[in-house]
């Protein structure tokens, strides 16, 4: 089985961190929605806006044409996400345990410089790790993602997730009204993307920037995390982005 971790330090919002903060970070990209086989899919709370916008075609990313494995093929990083994608379909199991070895070396790696390991599993997918990857046995690396899950978020607030795992909730065009005040009265970071430029707040809360970094789980809580719109992205009109 390929390599399945990618290094940080290949995401600019990241690698301008890792240094400053001592840590060693990696993250973990696959093949969105259904894209890979078009049946099965990485993305189970997906909505059409987030799929529209998804980054998995931006920055070093971007594709010409249309968003079908066929036309992804011809990319060789995407050619990579689509066959990880498609062993894990395959079989979980041996992904997860492949996965984990990684991410126990990956440890292993950090501790000997005196860094701190971190990982974000869900690069371009949306797959409940914490049910096949023991994140709390790794208990010095920490684990973050974002997630459109009101189920997973409402674990992590119960504190039914691993104790080293950060998540946000992404919000999109399906949100019921009133959610996102709910979830950072309860203490969750509510990741909202805006077209050009970030409002003092949204909906009554208070927005922080999230384009100086990417690791959320360095947030202060309760706020909504304000990103602003790329590639794809910025055309989006299903509700996803918002205009302010």
């Amino acid at each position: 089985m390929a390599k399945l971790l990618s290094n940080a330090s290949t995401n600019p919002k990241t690698a301008k961190l890792l240094e400053e903060f001592g840590y060693e970070a990696v993250i973990h990209h696959m093949t969105p929605d259904t894209l890979a086989d078009g049946v099965h899919t990485v993305c189970p709370w997906s909505t059409p806006g987030c799929r529209a916008s998804c980054l998995n075609t931006s920055g070093r990313s971007q594709v010409k044409g249309d968003l079908t494995a066929e036309n992804l093929s011809m990319y060789m990083i995407h050619r990579s996400r689509i066959g990880k994608t498609l062993d894990f379909f395959k079989d979980r199991q041996a992904y997860a345990d492949a996965l984990t070895l990684e991410l126990i070396l990956l440890e292993k790696r950090a501790l000997s410089k005196c860094y701190t390991p971190v990982a974000r599993l869900n690069g371009t997918s949306d797959v409940p790790w914490e049910n096949f990857v023991p994140m709390d046995v790794l208990s010095n690396t920490k684990f973050y993602d974002y997630t459109k899950s009101e189920q997973r978020i409402r674990k992590f607030v119960a504190g039914k997730l691993p104790f080293n795992y950060d998540l946000t909730y992404s919000y999109n065009e399906c949100t019921p009204k009133g959610r996102l005040k709910e979830f950072t009265d309860l203490g969750v970071n509510v990741a909202v993307v805006f077209r050009s430029e970030l409002p003092g707040a949204f909906q009554g809360v208070d927005v922080i920037s999230g384009m100086e970094h990417d690791f959320r789980f360095m947030d202060k809580k309760g706020y909504v995390v304000g990103l602003i719109a790329r590639g794809r992205a910025k055309h989006d009109r299903t509700g996803f982005v918002l205009d302010q």
